[in-house]
Order: C-alpha cells, then structure tokens, then sequence
C-alpha cells in the first residue's frame, strides 16, 4: 500500500421457588419434604439503580463527535449519557450501522463501561477495589462493554467500534490512578481514521540525529465518507528511565505516547506536518 516517508531530525535526547405439580392437600407435605436447591443469579440489566457515591460526579450529556477532555481523581467515576435519534443513521444496514466510542488517556489509568439503553450507569465499584486490590470483570454490575481491568493494559487507550443497536447510551469512566483522558462517541464510523498496519511504524538512522520513518496511510471503513488531508509527527527525547511496561502501552501510564491526547500532554507541538495527497 501507499506509504509515507519522513526525515525528522531529533532535538533532544440474587433465588426462586420450585413447585412440583402437585394435588392441593399434597402440596404443603411437598414443601416439606422437597428442599429447593440453591440458585446462584447472575446480574439483571434491569435492576435498579443504587444509591449515588460520594465519589461519583452527576451525568452529563456527551454530543455526537465531540471529545469530552476531563481531570480526574483515584477512585473516582465520571458519568456520561450518549443518546442517538438520527434516523438516516438507524435505517442503516447492519454492516454499517455503528457507533465508536473511544477512551484515550492522556495520563494515568482509566477504565471505560458502557450500558446500553437501560437507564442506570455502570457501575465500576461492584467489581473493583483499589484498597484490596480486587477485581473481577466477570461481575461488573450494568455492563454491557467495558475496558481490560486486569492491569495488563493499564494506561493503553479503550476502542470499540459496536453495532448501534439502541437510542441511549451510559457511560461510566473510572480512574485507578489520578488521571486526565479524551472520550469520544462517533456514529458517523467512516469519517473515524483507522490505523493502517496496525498502526506500525518503521524507523531506521539515516544518520547522526536524524531517523527516517515510514507508516501505511489511514483507513475508513466503510470508504467514501472521509479521507485524510495531513500527518502530524512529533518527536520528544527519552531519558534514561523511559522503558516500555506493557505491549499496549508507549511508554507507561505516567507518559504515554500512543494516543493523540497523550502526545499532546508530552509534547509542546507537531515536529512536521506532512500532507496526505
């Protein structure tokens, strides 16, 4: 595919009953007799909702396509509602029918779940423990998509590109650590440029200070919809202590820079600007 070349020069270094079918002057000897066995219930999306924490801001409502920038403290949750009644968009085919919703750190770690529909956010606190540690995706209560809690991506960006398959949408963001991040609820999917190769970029010296790299163009999906007009590359020097810590994540959560709002928390402006065409 098309490839772009580019010499930059570096600036630094709950139970139920069970009866059986009984005649009535039997049924309570029955009952006797008969112990129901134990039912263990997994959650309902339709429970209701509880009690609000002290560590939980109001919802607010997040417009189509544009990114909600927010600081946020340890151990606290950020509430958003997503609502979509555009119609040209529901008469859309399955296949192109989609909404994207996006979490990207800027510092720290974050983690995104998302409702659809029912009316009651996430809730993060029903799964994870900061104190003890704990945690357990299995039992998250209210969710429906929600980001790795496992600690292996922590401080990596959250992507989903799902079906759009209801009008409303609850969205909950929860910080393991203090934290700023960029979140962002697109239905128009094509006009959202997606990484080519993966997002794999080449680089090699070309000579003293100076490193010549090469990435595949961006990608829509479906195609027609939007393109790309410019790349901006930045380049910041790595000190000593600058390792990666996870495959997802470049470098760690205090300093990332795989994500645009990372990069801009790290860098004080693009090193070049290339155009597309």
């Amino acid at each position: 595919g098309t490839a772009h070349r580019l010499r930059v020069v570096m600036r630094g270094g709950r139970q139920s009953s069970w009866h059986p079918w009984v005649s009535a002057a039997a049924s309570a000897i029955a009952m006797l007799l008969v112990r129901p066995p134990a039912v263990s219930w997994a959650q309902s999306y339709y429970d209701a909702c509880d009690a609000q924490y002290d560590n939980v801001a109001d919802s607010v409502g997040l417009r189509n396509g544009e990114a909600a920038v927010r600081e946020i403290q340890a151990n606290h949750t950020h509430r958003f509602e997503y609502t979509n009644y555009n119609l040209s968009t529901m008469q859309l085919n399955d296949t192109d029918r989609k909404v994207i919703i996006s979490l990207d750190p800027c510092f720290g770690i974050v983690y995104l779940f998302v409702r659809k529909n029912i009316a009651c956010h996430p809730d993060p606190y029903s799964c994870i423990d900061l104190d003890t540690g704990y945690r357990d995706a299995a039992i998250c209560r209210r969710t429906h998509f929600m980001s790795d809690i496992n600690g292996s991506r922590d401080g990596a960006p959250t992507f989903f590109r799902i079906s759009l398959s209801a009008s409303r949408y609850f969205i909950s963001v929860f910080a393991a650590s203090d934290a700023r991040y960029s979140l962002t609820v697109l239905d128009d999917v094509g006009a959202w440029p997606l990484q080519g190769n993966s997002g794999s970029v080449q680089a090699s010296v070309a000579a003293s200070g100076t490193v010549m790299l090469q990435w595949a163009i961006a990608e829509y999906q479906p195609q027609g919809i939007s393109s790309t007009k410019q790349y901006h590359v930045y380049a910041t020097p790595l000190v000593e202590n600058d390792t990666v810590q996870s495959g997802p994540v470049f470098l760690r959560p205090s300093k990332i820079l795989n994500t645009y709002c990372g990069l801009q928390n790290n860098t004080d402006r693009a090193d070049d600007v290339i155009d597309a065409a």
